[in-house]
């Protein structure tokens, strides 16, 4: 696709999960794809370099994604010279595209981040459309531990590569992200911090719908959802399902690696699941 279409793309998403995937999809692509971690980067990035194209999560650290997007619009007025600001959100709820469009971005993509969304984004990008009915990720949210499907769709056609790009994927959540995000939710629950609860929740959300870890990704939905709505105990009582339900996760992903590549992932030294930790 690059080599019909050429475009600069930037790449702004904290979570280190959706940025190993959104990259793996997009150099799929043909892209090579700049990276930053958090909407002041990104303004600063676009500032000095002419990007054709932004993919920008919502949730970020310093400055979220529709507070770039507006400074984006202030610092380049002219719409001819500014990159096309495209939305990812893992709330694909109605009224999301709506309200995201509105704050100034020029479309929406939802998370989980699918090829077909990135895709669709960059072709509406080389005609100059805005996004139409958007696609909600119903499957992401189905019963289950683990769709393999989801991740398999990722993978390059070559089964060495398949292998190894599967196990980095694997390793990076269960011994980086997951455990991580586990203790920073535990812990804002236990102080009553229930705005960072939500946050990471929504984030660990995200990164398991991508890779679908569908136990992971509901359990994280309702912590989410409790900590919005101020209800530190139904938070709390999530929680504790939480590293159940990556550990579930974990045991299916290694079951699916040795059956389809012959191979496990490497566990981390301790081998503990994040309660444990």
């Amino acid at each position: 696709m690059a080599d019909e279409s050429p475009m600069s793309i930037l790449l702004a998403e904290d979570n280190l999960t959706n940025q190993k995937v959104a990259r793996l999809m997009l150099g799929q692509l043909g892209y090579s794809v700049d990276l930053a971690v958090n909407g002041r980067e990104a303004v600063d990035m676009v500032s000095r370099k002419g990007y054709d194209i932004v993919f920008m999560d919502i949730q970020m650290p310093v400055m979220d994604g529709l507070e770039a997007a507006a400074e984006i619009r202030r610092r380049i007025p002219d719409a001819s010279s500014r990159p096309r600001l495209v939305a990812m959100t893992a709330n694909a709820m109605a009224g999301d595209r709506d309200r995201c469009l509105n704050s100034g971005m020029d479309d929406y993509v939802p998370k989980p981040i699918r090829m077909e969304h990135l895709r669709g984004a960059i072709e509406r990008a080389l005609s100059g459309r805005s996004s139409g009915k958007v696609e909600t990720p119903g499957s992401a949210v189905d019963p289950g531990v683990f769709e393999s499907e989801l991740i398999s769709q990722m993978l390059p056609d070559d089964p060495s590569e398949a292998s190894d790009l599967a196990r980095q994927l694997g390793v990076s959540y269960f011994t980086e992200d997951a455990p991580a995000r586990f203790e920073r939710i535990v812990g804002a629950i236990r102080k009553g911090d229930t705005a960072t609860a939500a946050r990471e929740s929504h984030s660990l959300k995200g990164a398991s719908g991508t890779l679908g870890f569908q136990g992971v990704y509901q359990v994280c939905s309702t912590i989410e959802q409790a900590a919005k709505a101020g209800d530190i105990v139904a938070a709390l009582r999530c929680a504790q399902r939480l590293a159940a339900s990556i550990q579930a996760a974990r045991f299916a992903f290694d079951e699916w690696l040795t059956t389809r590549f012959g191979v496990s992932r490497k566990p981390s030294r301790s081998g503990s699941s994040p309660a444990q930790r």
